[in-house]
């Protein structure tokens, strides 16, 4: 199966790219980051090695790369909305492939809103696999991601960018630039630039050079208006979820910070818990490490079933 579509979610058009062997399979729900930045263009690259065992759902959400348009409404924007546009999708793609087994996997911003679908509704997923963990205590991660960039710096036997970095964020409150993280390999562990992720995108066969524009236009478009409207108090001290949970984090992420999303999921309660690391891996371990990537799906998958979880 491989097939590209839309689907009107809360009355917005939005893209979706269904690819995988079997229908029987169960299916993977992908949750992009950005909040805007999607994650289809990427695809091709990564998730062969997932199809024959997972139907994978690659949805661009309102106003992200294949579903933007100028005339889109900013108001609609709002962190609730997107919820509630993903459980009408999860609706679908329960109906569609007649299954209960819905795995959410999530990526950096796309862990938040992840995290809040399971709370809500556990009942609707089987699991949840989140990588680029966002945690809840801004003030830490801000002073993760700082710490992070200048250890890595200092890692690179660069004295200038050291130095030139250190002046720039002498401050904890100093907001972290991501070109800097990129720099000291934060954001991919063997590139200094985001070149390799734009090579990708524009091998996509997915994407025309028309939704290549608007990948970047989406992204800043949502990430400027978007508007966090649900409570997100639960998520601190020991939360409680009601469905397995596993983190993929890679090592040398300092764009969330991979030891404060080892800890914080540590201090979760929930009916099975998995860490895996990534040790060749920043934050974008699925492309990095796709093979690792699909071969950990599977074992999670069937530690779910052993465990009487499916």
């Amino acid at each position: 199966m491989a097939e590209l579509s839309t689907a009107r979610l809360g009355g917005a058009r939005q893209s979706l790219l269904i690819r995988g062997d079997h229908v029987s399979n169960p299916v993977v729900l992908f949750l992009h980051g950005g909040p805007g930045m999607p994650s289809m263009y990427l695809a091709h690259d990564f998730q062969p090695a997932l199809e024959p065992d997972f139907t994978v759902v690659q949805w661009d959400r309102r106003g992200a790369g294949r579903s933007y348009d100028a005339r889109f409404p900013a108001e609609s924007l709002t962190v609730r909305r997107t919820l509630d546009d993903l459980y009408e999708l999860t609706a679908l793609l329960r109906d569609r492939f007649h299954t209960r087994r819905l795995y959410l996997v999530a990526h950096s911003w796309g862990t938040y809103l992840g995290l809040q679908a399971i709370h809500e509704h556990p009942e609707w997923y089987v699991a949840y696999v989140g990588m680029g963990q966002m945690t809840p205590d801004a003030s830490a991660s801000r002073r993760a991601r700082r710490a992070c960039v200048l250890d890595a710096a200092q890692s690179l036997h660069n004295p200038a960018l050291y130095a030139r970095l250190a002046r720039r964020y002498r401050s904890d409150s100093a907001p972290i630039r991501e070109s800097d993280e990129f720099v000291v390999h934060g954001e991919l562990y063997r590139s200094s630039t985001m070149w390799p992720l734009v090579r990708s995108g524009l091998g996509a066969p997915e994407y025309t050079w028309a939704d290549a524009l608007h990948l970047a236009r989406g992204a800043a478009f949502v990430n400027a208006h978007m508007v966090d409207n649900v409570a997100s108090g639960w998520m601190r001290g020991r939360p409680r979820v009601d469905v397995p949970v596993a983190m993929f984090l890679g090592r040398h992420d300092c764009n969330e910070p991979s030891d404060l999303a080892a800890r914080f999921l540590d201090s979760m309660v929930a009916p099975v818990k998995r860490l895996v690391w990534f040790e060749a891996s920043a934050h974008f371990p699925f492309w990095e490490e796709p093979e690792k990537f699909a071969r950990e799906l599977r074992s999670f998958d069937s530690l779910l079933v052993r465990a009487g979880r499916r």
